[in-house]
């Protein structure tokens, strides 16, 4: 089987205010078409107006934003970040895709949010409810760190298939 990593056609651009935190795209394979081959993802770190992961020349249409349990409880608990986070949410609604990926469960989220918060697990739920009906933008809660960093590629690397791998005849 050829283990040569494939390249992928496409660059992610990383927020440079994602903390030691931010994903790295390592340790990831392609799929059955590409026999599963590692890949070489191609990663740039700079400022990003919204979210935290985009494509490079697609800013303006597609985002993924990062949140880890503890940072979305922080978040949604200060005004000042809720109100931030709020805004954010209606300049996502203007492009062609824009989710939310958080670092846990729903079942963590609402059943054991982080130590020391005073924020009611409802008013988290509540507040993703209301994201996804006034602003048309869907959280995932995906059960880990590593299972949201594959589906934030996934989403990426999906969205640049979409808009130009297919219909330029790019694969790779």
């Amino acid at each position: 089987m050829n283990q040569t990593p494939l390249i992928t056609p496409f660059t992610i651009i990383r927020d440079d205010r994602e903390r030691v935190g931010g994903y790295r795209f390592e340790g990831i394979r392609g799929k059955s078409n590409q026999n599963y081959r590692p890949l070489d993802v191609q990663l740039r770190t700079e400022r990003l107006m919204t979210g935290d992961y985009t494509l490079s020349g697609f800013e303006d249409l597609v985002t993924v934003e990062r949140k880890s349990l503890a940072d979305l409880y922080g978040t949604l608990a200060d005004g000042d970040r809720r109100d931030r986070f709020r805004a954010e949410h209606e300049r996502m609604a203007g492009m062609a895709l824009a989710v939310v990926v958080i670092e846990a469960s729903w079942r963590e989220i609402t059943f054991r949010p982080p130590a020391g918060t005073q924020l009611d697990p409802k008013t988290v739920y509540g507040t993703f409810i209301a994201r996804l009906v006034e602003f048309g933008i869907p959280w995932f809660a995906m059960d880990d760190r590593r299972l949201a960093e594959l589906t934030t590629f996934r989403i990426l690397e999906r969205f640049w298939q979409v808009r130009v791998g297919r219909a330029g005849g790019r694969a790779y």
